[in-house]
């Protein structure tokens, strides 16, 4: 049973963040944030994130997500980091989301293509240069690049 319809940036709106939090996303010093400090609101699905198994194309299991980066300026999740199967972190746009269920977060792409992604073994918000890395590698044009 699906929760909620395929993820992409600007579906799923919050709001409520802080003025403060707001004013320096919209000056361009704070584009994302850790979901644990977003202060808005998002769906359930995505405040409970964390933790939920990560699975590819076919349904296996590829990782679980540690932490998700909420667009603050929209605000919607952007950005996934995995912990993958092989011990790596992983970021996966939200782009690549088809759905979550009981079972996890499914994404449109397989095991290789996610085990080949670029490492990020980071706990901070990534920059500008990792989620670029990240878009280019699925193949997702990055709305936070663009101007929103």
């Amino acid at each position: 049973m699906e929760v909620w319809p395929p993820a992409k940036p600007g579906k799923l709106r919050g709001e409520g963040a802080s003025q403060g939090k707001e004013a320096r996303a919209l000056a361009g010093e704070e584009e994302l944030v850790r979901i644990g400090e977003f202060e808005g609101e998002l769906d359930e699905e995505w405040r409970e994130v964390r933790g939920r198994k990560v699975l590819d194309h076919a349904g296996e299991e590829v990782g679980r997500v540690e932490d998700a980066y909420v667009w603050a300026r929209v605000p919607a999740v952007h950005l996934l980091r995995v912990s993958a199967a092989d011990g790596e972190d992983r970021l996966i746009p939200v782009d690549a989301v088809t759905g979550v269920d009981e079972e996890g977060v499914r994404v449109e792409q397989g095991r290789a293509k996610i085990l080949e992604g670029p490492r990020y073994g980071k706990e901070e918000v990534p920059d500008a240069e990792a989620r670029r890395a990240a878009f280019e590698h699925y193949g997702y044009a990055d709305q936070l690049s663009l101007g929103g």
